[in-house]
């Protein structure tokens, strides 16, 4: 999920179908886990916190290039 919000996915349901594609691509012709293992299907919740953290550290990137002491 992080690569897919520094690529610039910003929305949660969007997120939730690239996620929903990669899971299925891990079992192929498998019974895919249920709704309910939050491993491979996180909530709307945690899905939100990663692209809040993802946009948080590409905006504070330029700062630590300005001031490196910050780090």
């Amino acid at each position: 999920m992080k690569e897919l919000a520094s690529a610039g996915i910003r929305r949660v349901p969007e997120m939730q179908r690239h996620v929903e594609c990669y899971v299925r691509g891990l079992f192929p012709g498998e019974q895919v886990p249920p709704q309910s293992d939050a491993r491979f299907w996180p909530g709307s919740k945690a899905v939100l916190n990663c692209i809040y953290r993802e946009t948080r550290r590409h905006r504070l990137i330029p700062l630590y290039c300005l001031y490196p002491d910050l780090l």
